[in-house]
This record gives C-alpha cells, structure tokens and sequence, in this order.
C-alpha cells in the first residue's frame, strides 16, 4: 500500500493523516448538515460540544495506543501525535459527554444520535487510512486470495510479515463501517427515543469488529482478548440499553 503520499518541502505527508482529517472534516461536515434544522442557539451549542469532546477522544486514543504498547513489552514513541487506538478514545469521549453535556445544557442522547452518524462516516476514512499505512493488519492468506493485500518495505506489515498477502482486515473494517453508517441513515427517519442511533451503532459494531479480531494479526494474545472483552461489554450494554428504551430514554 502507500504510507507515503509525498513531501511539502522537508514536511512529510502520511496517508495516513490525510485520511484521517479528510473523515473528521467529514464527519463535521454532516454534523452541520444534521444541525441546519436545529435552532442557532441549540446547534452552537451541539457544535462546541464536538469541538469540546474530541480533545478527550484524541488524547485517550493517543495514551491508550502507549499503554497498549508498553503492555505487550514494546518502547512507543512518546510524542504527542502518532499512531492511536479508537477504542481508548471512545471510552475517553464517554467518561467526559456527559459532564460537557451538563455544563452545556444539551440532551446527552439526542447529541449522541447527531454524532453515531458522523463517526460512522469517519471509521469509513480512518481505516481506509489503516490499509494504506500498512497497520491493524490482518493475519497472512494465500495469494490466490482476491482481496489479498500486499505492503511496501517501508510499512508496519511489511516489517512483520515481509512480501507475504494479508487479509484486508482494515477494508473489512471500512466496509463495515460503511454498512453501519447506511443503516444508521436509513433508521434516523425512524427512530422514537433519543439514543436509539447511537445504541445501534454500539450494537453493529461491537458485534462487527468482534468478528474481524479473529482475522486481525496480534502481536500477543492479550490484545485480542482486551479487545473482544471490550466488544462483548459494549454489546450486552447496548443490548440492555435497547430492550429497556421505553424506560431508560427520553422520547424523540
């Protein structure tokens, strides 16, 4: 794949960066389209809630990715950008929505619905980005394999598993993320309480990327075992979540 897009001077420029501000500028993009029904006031407020929210997203995902590597015994690089983990960042963003909810005064599942769909859409571009840059690989296959990937000298993959195909984990990822911001769209027109959206979006992936950890490439066992523990718990509390609406949520 193509970790490398080119230089500006001295400066490079990763595929990997540019695809992942091209899926928040995305992302932000239909959250203001979502928002153009709302009263100003109202959609200022969801606006700044986004721009507040993504400091603890991006800083979990940047730490998490560190401990994560420190865990399975690897020394990372410890700048403040780089590779990160969403998973760390989504349990950030959630320990501090609702206390940015209050000080705000928004309706934190109505918020949450807004933003299931953006961040749909920007999972699309972000493992997008993890194909090209050659990392979250998959496990070696056959190259008789249609969608079997193969990696330049300079990427992650190339460096553990040489010129040898790969499972397209990242693709699948992207496509399932594809498919989740399709239903999404398509049951928003629908939908009865506030939080439905996101508690979707919680169900569809967790159950999604629990399947896709099983093709993933480890550097050791722990990792798939912290990840699919934290798919399970994300699943059966979304599925509590779901069954109980009618009680646990405000109507649309």
């Amino acid at each position: 794949m193509f970790p490398l897009l080119g230089y500006i001077g001295n400066f490079y420029i990763s595929s990997y960066l540019v695809l992942n501000v091209l899926g928040i500028i995305a992302g932000l993009c239909l959250l203001s389209f979502h928002l153009t029904s709302f009263k100003k006031g109202k959609a200022n407020k969801i606006l700044i809630f986004a721009f507040l929210i993504f400091i603890p997203f991006f800083i979990g995902a940047r730490a998490g990715f560190i401990v994560e590597q420190l865990f399975i015994g690897q020394l990372p690089v410890f700048n403040f950008f780089g590779a990160v983990s969403l998973w760390w960042g989504l349990v950030a963003a959630v320990l501090f929505a609702f206390p940015i909810a209050a000080l705000l005064k928004v309706n934190i599942w109505e918020t949450a619905d807004l933003f299931s769909v953006s961040i749909a859409l920007g999972g699309v571009f972000a493992r997008l980005a993890c194909l090209l840059n050659g990392c979250c690989i998959g496990l070696p296959t056959s190259k008789e394999f249609p969608l079997a990937a193969f990696f330049s000298s300079s990427s992650y993959a190339y460096s553990v598993f040489g010129d040898t195909p790969l499972l397209p984990t990242q693709l699948f990822e992207a496509l399932a993320w594809l498919a989740i911001f399709i239903l999404l769209m398509t049951y928003k027109p629908r939908k009865k309480y506030h939080g439905e959206l996101i508690i979707l979006m919680g169900l569809s992936y967790s159950l999604s990327r629990f399947i896709i950890e099983f093709f993933r490439y480890h550097e050791a066992p722990q990792q798939f075992l912290i990840v699919d523990i934290f798919c399970a718990v994300i699943f059966i509390f979304s599925a509590f979540l779901w069954l109980n609406k009618k009680y646990l949520l405000s109507k649309a």
